[in-house]
């Protein structure tokens, strides 16, 4: 008796069915041959007994499947060769041949027997068309079938049996077959995240981060960290994994969290401010969290006190989790502290933190550090001895540093207490009963770069590499203002107590023209030069220094400011400069002048020429139209003057004639091959002042250098000041 056939749709669901199934049947059969091979003690049990029972069933059902996809009907699949019987190569006589032979025996008057015949020949008809006839050949080849375009009917992979005799059966089906699926992932989900808590301790939510960045503050305590990571929502919220009813019964212990932290307090292992706020704190997971952890940190002040049950059920709990967030806040604070410009203490203390939870010590007192001593010695390993060697801080590819400087760090981390080539082991921790694998029993570092005159944290991260020897190359941004600095890398191991080391770099002097350089006032400028952003002290008679700069107005163009500076004498001295937003810091400028109400501009050119700069000027050769070139200001403007002046007239060496308050450094150009003296200044970023009218220099090139000017163009340096030219 032949099978009966099975229509395409249950086809497809036996297929699908088949794939599904085989997904679980493959690796259950695999790890069941594993186990019977490698843990024949265990095939007893209960879990494995139910787990061979749905495996065979399992089997049962894909072989079921495989056994429905024989029997597939495929009447609804066209191929006229397999319908006539023949092979694809067959001659034109072959498929004549084929069809008369079929047609007289499928032929409806001789088969009045059977019902199917008719549409049985009319298959073999349109079959021996698609041969034969070159329409049905070009609509065979083109749609594959004869009469041309065919509809296709799309449905979903259930069998006949499940839909029913009508759609509204059909529907109701699906409607229950996908709602259950839906409703029990979501179930899944939502007990997994009851059950479990957080799947990856490495990882925590968007919220968890903004409140950490929030409550980053310049003079975060221990305590503060502490509170602020026990009372997270990984900790006591929802992401804790805890079910209502624990929840429940953590809030009926709120008496017992009161009297469990006066006793904490009445054996002095706390602060009275600390223990206070313990209590006060809203949340009762919390307030366990931190009772838990310092009873376990503080457990030496605390030994005549009884320990409350509930105490070692949430410190297994804290001592898991507690090291990930530790660590995930330490790298939000590296990077938030640098860019706040904070001190380095609260990276400091929470790195402390990861070594006291590591340890089993708030502080590293005599006690602790024994103890840790002995546990080392216990699995005969050594405290790492850590040693900073070839450190060093510069700019790349520039000779000076000048204030905003991207900074690259280089220095080799060497591990003292390791042979070369070997690498650093595992710790001897209070992690080693708890958690054997956890990260935090490698010996990791952080790294750290602070001013060690204000604390500040430059740059931190962690090193995760063991090697005896580490080289690390790390780029930061360095100082904003002139100044003095001197550096501290400072290497903490947050496996152990007090292990560390520092290594102090040199005074790094800031080099480079003082930043300001576009101001002008509605007074003479006292122009300021300086050569360098190091610290002078008030006795320096070389170079001045500003002290302070305070912005009173600031639109996109202008800034108005009130300058602080020492002069050369070391006195103090306030400016109100007005400098451009939009110029190049660092100019440098023609001779410039103030024009008296009854001076005449050539006058105010020539004495000004040999104030600032020592030249005696013989004549002035062109005076330009007056200019109103001066960007922002409304009535700023000025005339642009050609002066000459005569070798024999000057007096050597030359003499300015300046102010007390004055100091104007001369530069000298060369007029032969002055674009490229401007393109090399330009590199150096000392850019020419480009508020004049540029002329052509070989109109008086010839002129000037027969009448012994020489090749030399005096330009005055004023990075304080905005060159003017004769206003």
């Amino acid at each position: 008796m032949e099978p009966e056939l099975v229509s395409e749709a249950d086809g497809a669901f036996y297929a699908f069915a088949g794939v599904m199934l085989a997904l679980y049947v493959v690796p259950a059969t695999c790890f069941t041959i594993y186990r019977v091979l490698t843990a024949p003690k265990k095939l007893r049990s209960r879990g494995f007994a139910v787990h061979v029972a749905f495996l065979s069933v399992a089997w049962g059902l894909l072989g079921r499947c495989l056994w429905a996809l024989q029997s597939v009907d495929t009447s609804g699949v066209f191929d006229p060769y397999e319908i006539l019987g023949i092979s694809d190569t067959a001659t034109s006589r072959e498929i004549k041949k084929a069809f008369r032979a079929l047609g007289r025996q499928l032929h409806p008057d001789k088969n009045l027997a059977n019902p199917l015949a008719t549409s049985q020949f009319a298959r073999v008809t349109k079959a021996y068309e698609a041969l034969t006839n070159p329409q049905s050949i070009e609509n065979y080849r083109k749609y594959g079938h004869p009469d041309g375009r065919q509809l296709m009917l799309m449905d979903v992979a259930f069998a006949s049996a499940f839909s029913g005799s009508n759609g509204g059966t059909g529907s109701v089906f699906m409607l229950v077959y996908f709602g259950g699926i839906f409703a029990g992932v979501v179930y899944l989900v939502y007990w997994l995240q009851k059950s479990a808590g957080r799947w990856d301790r490495t990882q925590i939510s968007r919220a968890t981060r903004t409140s950490f960045v929030d409550a980053l503050t310049e003079k975060m305590s221990v305590h503060d960290v502490v509170e602020l990571l026990l009372s997270c929502d990984e900790m006591a919220g929802a992401g804790a994994g805890m079910s209502d009813s624990v929840r429940n019964e953590t809030h009926l212990r709120a008496k017992m969290h009161t009297k469990f932290a006066k006793k904490m307090e009445a054996a002095k292992a706390l602060p009275s401010e600390v223990l206070g706020r313990i209590r006060k704190h809203e949340n009762p997971v919390a307030r366990e969290n931190m009772l838990a952890l310092y009873q376990y940190l503080r457990r030496e002040k605390l030994r005549g006190v009884s320990r409350p049950s509930w105490v070692d059920q949430r410190f297994q709990k804290v001592l898991l989790e507690l090291p990930f967030l530790v660590d995930a806040f330490a790298t939000i604070a590296a990077k938030e502290l640098a860019k706040r410009a904070y001190p380095a203490l609260p990276l400091l203390r929470a790195l402390s933190l990861l070594s006291s939870i590591a340890q089993g010590s708030l502080v590293p007192d005599e006690v602790a550090l024994r103890d840790q001593k002995e546990r080392v010695a216990a699995i005969e390993g050594q405290l790492p001895d850590l040693c900073l060697k070839e450190t060093t801080l510069v700019v790349l590819d520039e000779p000076t540093i000048q204030p905003g400087d991207w900074l690259t760090l280089q220095t080799t981390l060497q591990r003292q207490h390791l042979k070369a080539g070997e690498t650093a082991p595992l710790a001897a921790t209070f992690y080693d009963h708890v958690d054997s694998k956890s990260p935090f029993r490698k010996e990791h570092v952080w790294f750290l770069v602070v001013d060690k005159g204000t604390g500040r944290l430059y740059s931190a991260w962690k090193c995760v590499d063991l090697s005896q020897q580490v080289v690390q190359k790390v780029g930061f941004l360095g100082p904003e203002t002139l100044g003095k600095y001197e550096f501290e890398v400072r290497v903490v191991c947050p496996a152990y107590l007090d292990v560390q080391t520092k290594v102090d770099l040199p005074l790094v002097a800031f080099h480079g023209f003082q930043a300001p350089s576009r101001s002008v006032s509605c007074r003479r400028v006292p122009v300021v030069f300086s050569a360098t952003f190091s610290v002078l002290g008030r006795d320096n008679r070389q170079l001045p220094r500003i002290i302070s700069e305070d912005t009173l107005f600031e639109n996109p163009w202008l800034r108005l400011k009130r300058i602080l500076f020492l002069n050369a004498q070391g006195s103090e001295r306030q400016w109100t400069g007005l400098e451009r937003t939009t110029t190049h810091p660092m100019t440098l400028s023609d001779t410039i002048a103030l024009i008296d109400p009854v001076e005449a501009p050539e006058i105010a050119a020539m004495r000004e020429l040999k104030e600032e700069t020592g030249y005696i000027g013989s004549r002035v050769l062109h005076m330009g139209p007056p200019m109103v070139n001066d960007q922002g200001i409304t009535n700023g403007k000025g005339k642009l003057l050609l002066v000459e002046a005569q070798e024999e007239e000057q007096q050597i060496p030359l003499q300015q004639h300046l102010e007390q308050d004055e100091i104007i450094q001369v530069v000298h150009a060369p007029l032969k091959g002055l674009v490229k003296w401007l393109e090399a200044r330009k590199r150096m970023q000392l850019m020419p002042g480009c508020t004049r009218t540029h002329w052509d220099f070989r109109t008086y090139h010839k002129e000037s250098w027969n009448n012994g000017i020489g090749c030399e163009i005096a330009i005055l340096l004023s990075p304080l000041s905005l060159a003017m030219s004769v206003q």
